[in-house]
């Protein structure tokens, strides 16, 4: 039986670093630096599992970036960190990484099809308010702009 390949991204920190430590326990782990941010670095990273493993299992996609209400940025620069690691690096993880998903016999059986899981957690509840916020805020400000 050929090894279980599992790319979990975001854990450095967090729920990926606890996916991490538990999916260690239970088999031998093999650390591949990846910045989601970056797509040269996640063409590289895909190119290793393929030749190294012939493919992954399971990609957890779990890298997610949030800003805290104290932080200072501009909401700009916070909306634009977060659509990027959030959403773009999300799309850009999935079009590298699904055609590199083994099919698996027992999960065939139990018709799961392919196993991407993707992470979230109060943070992103706090982000999409956030957005939806300064959304209705900017909306009502421009209220008497015709286009």
């Amino acid at each position: 039986m050929s090894a279980r390949v599992a790319v979990v991204t975001g854990s450095n920190k967090g729920i990926g670093l606890a996916i991490v430590r538990a999916l260690c326990r239970l088999f031998q782990g093999d650390f591949h630096q990846l910045d989601v941010n970056d797509l040269n670095s996640i063409r590289t990273t895909a190119d290793y599992f393929k030749e190294e493993y012939g493919g992954v299992d399971v990609l957890v996609n779990n890298a997610g970036e949030a800003f805290g209400d104290s932080d200072p940025s501009p909401f700009a620069v916070q909306a634009e960190v977060t659509l990027r690691t959030n959403f773009f690096a999300a799309r850009d993880m999935l079009s590298h990484f699904l055609p590199l998903i083994k099919p698996g016999d027992d999960l065939q059986k139990q018709k799961c099809g392919m196993r991407v899981v993707f992470c979230s957690d109060l943070k992103y509840r706090i982000v999409f308010m956030i957005l939806k916020g300064e959304t209705t805020k900017q909306a009502k400000m421009t209220k008497h702009l015709v286009v």
